[in-house]
Parts: structure tokens; C-alpha cells; sequence
């Protein structure tokens, strides 16, 4: 798979991705983060394009297991996640946005009930969810 293939299932996976660029190994780019970008780097080799993995950003598939697993799958795999931590329903959070944090939000019983996303939010007074930009 090449990097315009990938562009498009990026963002339909992701609806805060906007911005899908296609860089290639050993390109020059700036070091800002943007949680509303994913690069999508490829290697050449013989004029075949490889992607290279740059880490989740979400994970759908947590949801309804128990949390205290999550943040070890969390790290695993995306590397670029420096906190990931499990957070009961109803407890307040300062809405400081970080988008190297990943917050599991449980139910009392510890399950997960919404999906963990990088550089999201919630905010529990009024329900209204957040994104990096």
C-alpha cells in the first residue's frame, strides 16, 4: 500500500484528521505536532513505496474491556503516547489539551465505555467533546 491510499483511510478513521500528508523517508519537516495531522511516511525501495508506522490514535476496539489493560496497549502501540491513564466516569479532569495523553474513561465497575483518543477531552458538566488543533 502507498501513502495516497492510506491518506483516505486515515481520515475516514479519524474524523479530527484533516490534514494527511505523504512524506518520504529522510524529508525535511517541521517539528510541530498538530493533533489534527497524521503524516503518513513511506520508505523507497526500488520504487516501491512501504509505510512506516507512526503510532495509533485511537482505539474503538478497547471499548468493553476492563481499563486498568488499556494503557499498556495504549504504549505499546504508539510509542509517542507519554501518559495513559484510567479515569472513573464523573471524575473531573482539568480540560488542559495534551495530545501525548490518552485518558480510558470507566464506568464504576471499571469497563471501558468510550473510546480512548489522542487529544481528547471531556468535559463532564456540560458533555461536550474536544479536540487538539
Amino acid at each position: 500500500m502507498d501513502g495516497q491510499v492510506a491518506s483516505p483511510i486515515i481520515k475516514a478513521q479519524n474524523p479530527y484528521v484533516t490534514d494527511v500528508p505523504v512524506v518520504k523517508e529522510r524529508s525535511i519537516v517541521l517539528l510541530n505536532f498538530r493533533c489534527d495531522r497524521a503524516r503518513v511516511w513511506v520508505k523507497i525501495l526500488r520504487n516501491q513505496f512501504l509505510l512506516i508506522n507512526t503510532g495509533k490514535s485511537s482505539w474503538r476496539e478497547l471499548v468493553g474491556l476492563y481499563g486498568k489493560i488499556a494503557p499498556l496497549i495504549i504504549k505499546a502501540e504508539n510509542p509517542n503516547v507519554k501518559e495513559s491513564f484510567v479515569i472513573k466516569e464523573g471524575t473531573f479532569v482539568p480540560l488542559d489539551f495534551r495530545c501525548d495523553r490518552v485518558r480510558v474513561w470507566v464506568k464504576p465497575n471499571g469497563i471501558i465505555y468510550k473510546p480512548p483518543t489522542i487529544g481528547k477531552t471531556i468535559n463532564v458538566f456540560h458533555v461536550k467533546i474536544l479536540a487538539c488543533s
